[in-house]
């Protein structure tokens, strides 16, 4: 799974990140906070899924893109990383 945050993890920043926070437990976002900050455009980090249906959630700082190029290069990280 891939989740879309802040560059410091923090997952109030969108409704996303909220919800998916909350399904996963108090858990995720203790991983999160001992990590360094999210560079943008790129997947630096993961954790497990905790409470999610899945193994390991990729975590990603994302801009608005301009440009569709720049989407599928951060898409392609993500494919790479899993």
């Amino acid at each position: 799974m891939v989740c879309i945050t802040s560059s410091d993890f923090d997952f109030n920043q969108s409704e996303r990140s909220q919800k998916l926070s909350k399904k996963a437990g108090t858990d995720l976002q203790s991983a999160c906070s001992s990590r360094a900050t999210l560079e943008m455009g790129s997947v630096q980090a993961e954790t497990d899924g905790f409470k999610l249906p899945c193994n390991k959630v990729l975590h990603c700082h994302l801009a608005k893109f301009d440009d569709i190029q720049e989407a599928y290069e951060v898409r392609n990280q993500c494919f790479y990383v899993s």
